[in-house]
């Protein structure tokens, strides 16, 4: 959330905009896969009233046996409750696509591959290290970027 947006449609103006996610989350033990895909149809005449999608399918698997249940009224799979006092592991990968031209509207395209391994010390804290590679392809300039990430996270 520290970096500049590197798709974006900018202000444009129009009537409404309408919008259809489809998310699914299925787990069986330590396994854990999740998608979701976002249709937006922008009712803008002048801009040719554009319409926008993104996606994302994502793997998790608990390495040492626990399972991450899904919350569902909540939306969120929630976190590992280590069974062993060395923590538990998770391996996690995730693409994703979204594509924000259409019409009068420019605002790129954008496609990541993320892989990582989290290590759950309690229920309360995790360790994560994670490596992405983003390919962007925005007002006719094409670029990639590789990104090398680490978390500390602390659950209340």
């Amino acid at each position: 959330n520290v970096t500049d947006y590197y798709v974006d449609t900018g202000s444009f103006q129009a009537d409404a905009a309408n919008q259809l996610s489809l998310e699914l989350a299925w787990g069986r033990g330590p396994l854990l896969l999740q998608a979701e895909h976002i249709e937006t149809w922008v009712d803008s005449t002048g801009y040719g009233d554009p319409h926008f999608t993104g996606s994302y399918l994502g793997a998790s698997w608990m390495v040492t046996g626990e399972s991450r249940p899904y919350i569902r009224s909540a939306g969120f799979a929630r976190q590992a409750i280590p069974s062993r006092p060395a923590g538990a592991v998770e391996l996690v990968t995730r693409y994703s696509h979204l594509d924000l031209d259409d019409s009068a509207i420019h605002g790129g395209t954008l496609k990541k591959w993320h892989f990582g391994i989290n290590w759950w010390a309690s229920q309360q804290w995790k360790i994560g290290l994670s490596w992405g590679d983003a390919d962007l392809d925005k007002d006719g300039i094409k670029g990639n970027t590789k990104m090398l990430l680490s978390r500390l996270q602390w659950f209340y």
